[in-house]
């Protein structure tokens, strides 16, 4: 089955058709990591059901959708399940923590700790969770002074399967990045629009540009945490 996903600004969702005969098709629809809605096309001739996919692709292409395959949506659908499809990742600090500080570093370091804020794309409410490589916590963002982020700690523990989803999400990133990184300088001597690169292998519009700048400055390093 053609796969479609658009991750343009808050999206997460899908679109797919089967051909079932060559006057009918499938068409399946709906949010990542939910079940996926559908409906059977019948046509009186196979031109028009030609025709009524053409048009339907050139629909999906021109909002932003792109062809993935299967495995890629079963991927997608893992980590939306795991961190709630109407989450996403929009900004990470590398950071030094002292007390109910963060303090903000310029480069990664694995032997510190990862500030993330994960935005409700239903409520526009934000999570904030600080991981290393010891412990995940939920903290409460009480502002940030130059380079140093201050925070309070919640009464309760991140939900664990919501803390994996979202390392799994970094996780997945840092390394589809750090490949293109690698393989852009290893072909040519030196990183030639390294962006446009980025674009071809992954969609940058499900997390913020922030986010990938973030690891792109990692230079072909992967997350550790």
């Amino acid at each position: 089955m053609p796969i479609y996903i658009c991750q343009e600004g808050k999206s997460n969702k899908m679109w797919g058709y089967t051909r079932l005969t060559p006057r009918s098709v499938k068409v399946e629809w709906g949010r990542i990591g939910l079940a996926p809605e559908s409906q059977v096309k019948e046509f009186t001739i196979p031109h028009e059901c030609d025709s009524f996919i053409e048009k339907k692709v050139a629909e999906k292409l021109n909002k932003k959708y792109k062809l993935k395959t299967e495995d890629e949506l079963t991927s997608e659908a893992a980590v939306a399940r795991a961190i709630g499809t109407q989450h996403k990742i929009n900004r990470i600090e590398w950071v030094a923590k002292d007390g109910s500080k963060l303090n903000i570093l310029d480069s990664y370091d694995a032997s510190k700790g990862v500030f993330v804020e994960i935005l409700n794309s239903w409520s526009k409410e934000s999570t904030y969770l600080y991981i290393d490589k010891q412990h995940s916590a939920a903290v409460q963002y009480k502002g940030q002074d130059g380079d140093v982020i201050n925070i309070g700690y919640r009464e309760h523990p991140a939900d664990a399967s919501f803390v994996s989803g979202v390392k799994m999400m970094l996780s997945k990133m840092s390394v589809v990045i750090s490949k293109v990184y690698t393989n852009a300088f290893a072909a040519v001597g030196r990183v030639l629009d390294i962006d446009g690169e980025i674009h071809k292998v992954i969609d940058v519009n499900s997390v913020s540009a922030q986010v990938v700048a973030k690891f792109v400055k990692m230079s072909g390093r992967v997350l550790d945490i």
